[in-house]
């Protein structure tokens, strides 16, 4: 089956064509695996980071 993945940034503008993917799922896929699948997906178009705020010394 085929699913379409679409994603909005509200940061930068995105030329319609770069903000979709189309994605091939199992026919027999259920809704979790399919939304699991499309998360996936929108997740690759974002970079993403993080930095630990807070730390507990060992003693």
């Amino acid at each position: 089956m085929k699913v379409r993945v679409w994603w909005d940034s509200l940061d930068y503008y995105q030329p319609p064509e770069d903000t979709y993917e189309d994605i091939e799922v199992d026919d027999n896929a259920t809704e979790e695996e399919i939304e699991n699948v499309v998360k996936e997906t929108a997740f690759e178009h974002f970079e993403y980071g993080y930095e630990i705020l807070t730390t507990k010394e060992k003693k």
